[in-house]
């Protein structure tokens, strides 16, 4: 009798196991997959986040397009404040969750408000009482004395002879128009605001603000704002005065790397 029983409990064990293999094997356990189109996108602070999901898919084996699922779970800045994570998720009808990531440019309302200004022309910018007016006779002519004084002042210093004391300007720029001369054709340029800034100890700066122009053959400001690159924060500390050093470049479309531009920090 106590055979019998043990073969019945081991027959019925063996079914109810191969019930249940057969159960999860006919059972959706694969979650969607999440996939992002190939365009650039820029995310400004504070916008909607179903921006984000336009182009972005999501396919599931079994149940096929189920993009309509799709949610932003987050954005989470980066340290330079010009990227950001975006976290997606979605969900088939088996409640199977699928998750991605993707980096994209990301811009605050400080950053935002540089990248947008219009590049001004010095040679179009309007006099200070905001009319424009026919330059005058006699604006002419005091102009032209001080453009030929300057050329007569110009030829002096290129006949006089040189000294220790006075080198001519064209060796002091030397370094300088070697190191552009280096760059590669079609490289993007940086400039600053200025070389040397003096900041407060506890400050919080944004380093960005201190980037003048950036100006490539290819690339437009607003991408390359995106691709600056600052050596030396790590090093930098805000609540210990010292002297510090920072260098900015930035990377074009096609790899082409800018000069370097060097900051000078002083925190007093």
């Amino acid at each position: 009798m106590r055979k019998i029983i043990v073969t019945i409990l081991a027959v019925l064990s063996a079914i109810l196991a191969c019930a249940f293999f057969w159960l999860k094997g006919q059972g959706d356990y694969t979650p969607p997959v999440i996939s992002f189109p190939h365009n650039e996108i820029t995310f400004t602070e504070g916008e909607d986040k179903d921006i984000l999901l336009k182009g972005v898919t999501a396919i599931d084996e079994t149940d096929g397009d189920v993009s309509d699922t799709l949610v932003v779970e987050s954005v989470i800045p980066m340290r330079d404040e010009l990227r950001a994570t975006v976290i997606y998720y979605a969900k088939d009808k088996s409640n199977n969750v699928g998750k991605a990531t993707r980096t994209i440019s990301y811009l605050t309302e400080e950053t935002k408000e540089w990248v947008e200004l219009p590049t001004e022309d010095p040679e179009d910018e309007p006099e200070q009482d905001g009319k424009t007016e026919p330059a005058s006779s006699e604006d002419g002519a005091d102009t032209k004395p001080d453009s030929a004084g300057g050329d007569v002042e110009a030829r002096n210093t290129e006949n006089a002879p040189q000294s220790a004391e006075n080198p001519p300007a064209a060796e002091e720029n030397t370094e300088e128009e070697s190191n552009e001369e280096e760059l590669p054709e079609g490289s993007p340029r940086i400039t600053l605001k200025s070389d040397q800034v003096e900041v407060a100890q506890g400050s919080h700066i944004n380093f960005l603000n201190y980037v003048e122009d950036i100006t490539d053959d290819k690339d437009d400001r607003s991408w390359l704002w995106h691709q600056i690159y600052i050596t030396g924060l790590k090093s930098l500390n805000l609540d210990v005065p010292g002297t510090y050093e920072l260098y900015y470049t930035v990377t074009d479309s096609n790899r082409n790397v800018s000069n370097r531009a060097e900051l000078t920090v002083i925190v007093k």
